[in-house]
């Protein structure tokens, strides 16, 4: 399986041809793109980026240069997204993620440790641990109380720099996070690029990446475990979640 994984690995790269059907199928590329409203604290978006497309998209243009690390049209752009579901019951904590090469510099401007001043020095985080502070918008003022957890490259799940801001579960609260997010730097990410880039950064083969996609839309346990058994099964782990490539 990972001698036909690698030999599709140049299909990605010259970004000319179209990708593997499998991953239009499972809904890891998605061309449509979201949509933001007049009001300035509501953003609408396609649906939660992690969740398989119903349908498969149409091929033209389905892949942007910016695409990996690995990409021949330059470096890749940083991107944010929710990544908890939207749209059901209130919730206590949703989570919006940055990742690519600027995504410190990003949440730098968005995010206020606890007992410091806007002005004060650059935001300095240290790898895998969490921080409380304040999510701030482009014009300084408070949006939310947020836990924040840098995860520096390599030991992120696409293998670039990633920033969580855990903040209140409410889609207003997360809409606004992730607005201060966009106007700080980044570009909102297609559904499924998280993964998309988690593949092709190496940090997941193509087996693998279909079953995150099968894993996130399991409609009972025993989808659950075999999907979860087909993301361990090339790592050999025992644990219930990939966490040695993660650590």
């Amino acid at each position: 399986m990972a001698r036909a994984a690698a030999r599709l690995l140049p299909i990605f790269l010259p970004w000319r041809r179209p990708p593997p059907p499998c991953l239009l199928r499972r809904g890891f590329l998605n061309p449509s793109s979201p949509r933001t409203s007049a009001r300035v604290d509501t953003l609408v978006l396609p649906g939660d980026e992690r969740l398989p497309f119903p349908s498969p998209p149409r091929l033209p243009n389905q892949l942007r240069p910016d695409y990996g690390s690995g990409g021949g049209g330059g470096a890749p752009s940083t991107i944010a997204a929710i990544v908890t579901s939207l749209g059901g019951g209130p919730a206590a904590v949703g989570i919006v993620r940055i990742s690519g090469p600027d995504a410190v510099a990003v949440a730098d401007r968005v995010f206020r440790p606890a007992g410091t001043r806007r002005a004060s020095t650059p935001w300095q985080p240290r790898s895998h641990f969490v921080e409380y502070g304040l999510a701030l918008d482009a014009d300084g003022s408070v949006i939310d109380e947020v836990l924040v957890v840098p995860m520096l490259s390599p030991r992120s799940y696409t293998r670039e720099d990633v920033v969580e801001l855990q903040c209140h579960g409410n889609d207003l609260c997360l809409r606004r996070v992730l607005r201060a997010c966009l106007e700080a730097g980044a570009r909102l990410a297609d559904p499924g690029e998280f993964t998309l880039r988690a593949f092709l950064n190496g940090r997941l083969d193509l087996a693998q990446a279909e079953n995150v996609s099968r894993l996130i839309s399991a409609k009972s346990a025993a989808a659950a475990d075999s999907a979860l058994a087909g993301i361990q099964v090339f790592t050999g782990l025992d644990c219930g979640y990939n966490c040695s490539l993660l650590l």
